[in-house]
């Protein structure tokens, strides 16, 4: 049983998966996503990706589709296997072909940015889904992009 005193409950910090081999941009987006409140989870493989999720799955994730072990759409698949609950990903990739761009959300992707993106454009992404996870997981939340 849960007793409301009137306190608001501390609001939890939405964890963000980086899946991004290049080291530059893994810190660039640590350094953006930790400015703006969230709680970023960096991995760097596909396996690592795969094992983090399935061990905690975060609140949203940020997927590169050139991974050195797996392309980004199969693993964008095999999370969409092994989470019950609703999770954004957002593919994140420099690959501008419309073709790659709807082969990546027919995988299971729920949005696409390409690079090199406007960190506020990014962010605006996030904004936009994380509130979704929220309501669909039943809580209490509302879209807001600025």
């Amino acid at each position: 049983m849960t007793i409301h005193t009137g306190a608001q409950a501390p609001q939890l910090q939405p964890t963000i998966m980086i899946v991004e081999d290049d080291t530059n941009l893994q810190i660039l987006l640590v350094e953006l996503l930790e400015s703006e409140g969230y709680r970023p989870v960096v991995t760097s493989s596909g396996a690592q990706a795969l094992q983090a999720v399935a061990a905690s799955p975060p609140d949203l994730v940020l997927l590169d589709l050139g991974l050195p072990d797996i392309h980004g759409q199969q693993l964008c698949q095999q999370i969409r296997a092994v989470v019950e609950n609703p999770l954004p990903i957002l593919m994140v990739s420099a690959q501008r072909d419309p073709r790659q761009v709807l082969a990546a959300l027919h995988a299971g992707a729920d949005d696409y940015v390409r690079k090199p993106f406007a960190p506020d454009e990014l962010l605006c992404q996030i904004r936009a889904h994380l509130p979704l996870t929220a309501l669909l997981r039943d809580e209490t939340a509302q879209p807001r992009c600025g």
